[in-house]
């Protein structure tokens, strides 16, 4: 680190927090920071049973209970909830694309991302159940699905032992023995 940053740049962070002595630029910043080590977390959202730490935070959250997303891409169709998502999935239009979608003109950088999309022109889900002849986009939720024909649910709650077919479905499961 230069001589220059060590000693200019810092006096522009004088706010420290008491707990852990980081330093930020404003007093603000500090307060929110402080709640990381009391774990308040004072924002509740008014359509469900969680809480945050920031306001920022909170406003993130509701953006899925209203399913707004304002930051659309201005290259391709996609929206996103928050700009940082957007700055990531920008980085996918700079790399070389040689895969093109031939209905729509879209451009992908691996093979498999082109035939998965173009299935959603056709229409077409190429992995058929042989038990009950339900469809699936990909062969994994084609494999997580026939666990369920065979009663295999592989993906077990340590704390109340419910059990699920897919490993999301765990991720989602509310356990209040867990405290989750």
């Amino acid at each position: 680190m230069s001589r220059h940053q060590r000693f200019v740049h810092r006096l522009e962070r004088r706010h420290a927090c008491p707990t852990c002595g980081k330093l930020f630029k404003k007093k603000s910043h500090v307060r929110n920071h402080v709640l990381t080590h009391t774990g308040e977390r004072p924002f509740p959202c008014p359509d469900c049973p969680k809480t945050f730490g920031s306001h920022a935070n909170l406003l993130r959250h509701r953006l899925t209970h209203t399913g707004e997303r304002p930051y659309p891409c201005q290259l391709c169709p996609k929206r996103f909830t928050q700009s940082s998502s957007l700055r990531q999935h920008l980085a996918v239009h700079g790399r070389r694309s040689p895969h093109a979608c031939h209905e729509c003109g879209l451009r992908f950088h691996r093979p498999h991302r082109l035939l998965t999309h173009r299935y959603r022109h056709t229409g077409e889900y190429p992995y058929k159940c042989p038990q009950c002849g339900r469809s699936f986009l990909l062969r994994r939720l084609l494999d997580v699905h026939r666990l369920r024909h065979a009663g295999g649910q592989p993906h077990t709650c340590g704390a109340c032992g419910a059990a699920f077919a897919a490993e999301g479905q765990l991720g989602q499961h509310k356990c209040a023995k867990e405290g989750r």
